[in-house]
């Protein structure tokens, strides 16, 4: 799919759930598609299980293989604790190339966000990784942050 259909397809997608729900119910859906759609990119991607011997190395995976499949480039910076939290920033986010900063549009990023967020948590879920907190961001358009923490059992 070419980068510009995508993008179409994204907003498009984003502006039928926004119009036929809540705020609420339109991050859900979103997120649970992005969830599939993370699910089926690990899936088909890696080698389940056998390639991943640490939290670090699966996060890697989603910030370089994955988001290079889905936006086409890779995550700009990854930071972490080396305690189960992590920061993911894309400082030039697609879907945000063409938004200014108003009000409107930063809640409108704050809805879209849940679908990125949705494919890490897939493909998090893929390798067994449930227990997790993901919350995304805008501080200041193009840019957006995901921080995340996985919780172990212990």
């Amino acid at each position: 799919m070419s980068a510009m259909l995508f993008d179409v397809f994204f907003i498009e997608m984003v502006n039928m759930l926004e119009s036929s729900e809540d705020d609420r119910a339109s991050t859900d859906k979103l997120e649970q598609i992005g969830f599939r759609v993370g699910q089926a990119l690990f899936e088909s991607k890696s080698v389940v299980g056998s390639r991943f011997k640490e939290q670090l190395d699966v996060i890697k995976f989603i910030c370089k293989e994955i988001w290079q499949v889905v936006f086409l480039k890779q995550i700009d910076n990854l930071r972490t604790n080396h305690k189960g939290t992590f920061r993911l920033q894309d400082n030039a986010f697609r879907a945000f190339s063409m938004m200014g900063n108003s009000p409107a549009e930063q809640a409108k990023a704050k809805i879209m966000l849940a679908f990125p967020c949705g494919i890490i948590r897939g493909g998090l879920a893929s390798v067994g990784m449930h227990d997790v907190e993901i919350k995304g961001e805008v501080e200041s358009m193009p840019t957006c942050k995901f921080d995340l923490e996985i919780r172990t059992s212990t």
